[in-house]
């Protein structure tokens, strides 16, 4: 009997391994069988599409022509459109200023408010096709700030590690540029850059701004004015000191004043002196560029305006057209396709 058992056993192994084989080899017939039969499905539909174009070829090439002709006469009977870029700095938080009276001035364009653009100057049927915007310029690093943002998201994932709040806004804003662009469109090229500086005027306007930036002027030129002082009195200290050094000692001058065992620290007073100066300097640039809410960086010139191809009507109404004809035919299939359901 011990000799016949181990028979057995290889028997029914054998058995296994056919059954295995045959199990494997029906699942690879049926996944060839599936993937055989999606590709004569996929392409039947090419055949089915190839067949529904060529039989309403001619209606395609029909509308296609009746939409560019339409698209042609559209944009030569409305003409141009034009833009004018003006890049701002905000200045004393006047940011959401900004954008506040931006949209208040789009949403008077749009109401035609003739009352308030008489104030201004400005024909309201002059304006045909006048818009304003306003948005933040690009980060000044995209790279460096997705980097960035990616070692957070890294960060986050490691547990009790505590982060910072507002670590991440900080990071944005630290990459983002603070000049905002104003961008204002139109169609009269005569008169958008005379409509478009009246705006612009009128948006400084800003009372509260214009008695902030007052301040601002006065504080700085004073710090200006005891700036100046400060640094005469020290270049009189130094060299009333170098003087008497001098008639003491007979060594160079440069040695007196950087070596003296004096009371007086004369490199303290340099130094001193130097940071006056560079805060002097400072000032007088922050004067330069600050013009109340804002700082204007570049007054650009009217240009015609960049079309997206949604808003292009040579591409617009021909896709419409079509569009149009295909839902046409699915409704009629759909219907179709109910009455002989119904009918049954």
């Amino acid at each position: 009997m011990s000799n016949e058992q181990p028979g057995k056993k290889s028997a029914t192994d054998e058995i296994d391994l056919g059954d295995l084989f045959r199990n494997m080899g029906n699942l690879f017939s049926s996944f060839v069988s599936r993937i055989k039969n999606l590709i004569i499905s996929l392409f039947k539909s090419l055949l089915l599409l190839y067949v529904y174009l060529r039989k309403n070829i001619a209606w395609f090439l029909g509308l296609s022509i009746v939409g560019f002709v339409a698209g042609y006469v559209l944009i030569n009977t409305l003409g141009d459109k034009y833009e004018l870029s003006i890049i701002v700095t905000p200045n004393l938080d006047s940011r959401d200023y900004l954008y506040s009276i931006v949209g208040d001035i789009q949403s008077d364009i749009e109401q035609k408010d003739t009352l308030f653009f008489a104030s201004l100057g400005m024909d309201v049927e002059k304006m045909d096709g006048f818009e304003i915007e306003i948005k933040p310029l690009k980060t000044e690093n995209a790279l460096r700030l997705e980097q960035e943002m990616e070692f957070i998201e890294l960060l986050k994932t490691i547990p009790d590690l505590p982060i910072p709040e507002g670590l991440v806004e900080g990071i944005v804003q630290s990459q983002m540029s603070k000049d905002q662009a104003i961008t204002i469109y139109f169609k009269d090229a005569e008169i958008g850059e005379d409509y478009a500086n009246k705006l612009l005027t009128y948006i400084k306007s800003n009372p509260y701004y214009e008695k902030m930036n007052n301040v601002f002027v006065e504080i700085a030129n004073e710090r200006i004015k005891q700036n100046t002082e400060r640094i005469n009195q020290l270049d009189t200290l130094i060299g009333n000191y170098a003087k008497k050094m001098l008639t003491q000692q007979s060594v160079s001058a440069s040695s007196l004043l950087l070596d003296s065992p004096e009371t007086v620290n004369v490199p303290t007073l340099f130094q001193l002196k130097s940071d006056f100066l560079r805060d002097t300097e400072e000032k007088m640039i922050e004067l330069q560029r600050r013009e109340g809410a804002f700082t204007t960086i570049k007054l650009g010139k009217p240009r015609k305006a960049d079309v997206n191809i949604t808003e292009n009507n040579l591409f617009v109404i021909p896709f419409c057209l079509v569009a149009l004809f295909i839902l046409i035919d699915i409704i009629k299939y759909l219907d179709r396709v109910s009455r002989k359901i119904l009918s049954r």
